[in-house]
């Protein structure tokens, strides 16, 4: 083969020829150079978040999908993006937009089941993390009176185990314990062989959904999203206040209010024009 001045200089060939090939060889080279730009940008992209450098990596994965939404490590980039958005940055109406893509890109595979596990986290209304402890208090008397402290340990099946100890003053008066796991878009809580539905995505204004067999059913509503809500265990913003209502208690309800990455931070005990404060988030501690 001859060498590429050789080639384009050859006296043999006509002009048109030569630019000819000289137009395809800077197209291979500039195919081949977008190749390594886009393989810098994903694996790079990867790299990064692996070695923590969160910003660097949401750059190269940026990039990467910029230039190519398309591309067979769409999926892939998404998930990792949606990720870093989420988990690091708090962006969690971007990463909810990758993680709903990555989910819909890859019908049934690894990737999409990735994405739909992280989207039940993004934001993190129900930490299931082992060893994150929790303290309430009733709110007339900020915790004297009355108080539960909730530690999270390892459950059976994979499952995570929620141990909560109630206090009359100083006096422990009872303990239980139920599990928790996330599947299926939702948040479960077992007890007594029985699944009970805790929370569903999407965690917005107006999701509803009823947990329950028959007459018995519990309701629930998403009433109203980005809150803040203060407690005594600080200011919480972006919370999601959730209605529950007992069909034998019709004329009263039940309201919870979970803020990111922290998890239930206050109830109250309402009816019709009122809303009464019952507990609230004292202190939590994340592992």
């Amino acid at each position: 083969m001859q060498p590429l001045p050789r080639l384009l200089a050859s006296a043999s060939r006509p002009l048109w020829a030569r630019l000819l090939i000289a137009g395809f060889l800077i197209g291979v080279i500039g195919a081949a150079a977008l190749a390594l730009r886009d393989a810098y940008n994903f694996y790079g992209g990867r790299f990064f978040d692996e070695t923590g450098r969160y910003g660097r990596a949401a750059a190269a994965l940026e990039r990467f999908l910029d230039r190519d939404p398309d591309d067979p490590q769409a999926c892939q980039a998404r998930l990792r993006l949606g990720r870093i958005y989420n988990r690091h940055f708090g962006r969690y109406l971007e990463a909810k937009r990758l993680l709903e893509a990555a989910a819909r890109g890859e019908e049934g595979g690894p990737c999409a089941l990735e994405a739909k596990a992280e989207l039940l986290n993004c934001p993190d209304y129900f930490p299931l993390e082992r060893g994150r402890t929790w303290v309430y208090g009733d709110t007339a008397s900020g915790g004297r009176n009355m108080r539960l402290e909730v530690v999270l340990r390892d459950g059976a099946g994979g499952k995570v185990a929620q141990t909560s100890s109630l206090y009359a003053g100083k006096k422990r008066i009872s303990v239980n314990s139920k599990d928790y796991a996330k599947k299926d878009w939702a948040v479960w809580e077992v007890s007594g062989g029985k699944e009970h539905l805790f929370l569903r995505y999407p965690f917005q204004a107006g999701t509803s959904w009823k947990s329950g067999a028959g007459r018995q059913a519990l309701s629930y509503r998403i009433e109203a999203d980005a809150l803040e809500v203060r407690v005594k265990a600080g200011a919480f913003s972006g919370c999601i206040k959730v209605r529950e209502t007992d069909p034998r208690f019709p004329q009263s309800w039940k309201f919870d209010y979970f803020a990111p990455g922290v998890g239930r931070v206050k109830t109250t005990v309402g009816a019709r024009g009122v809303e009464n404060p019952n507990t609230e988030l004292i202190s939590f501690k994340a592992p």
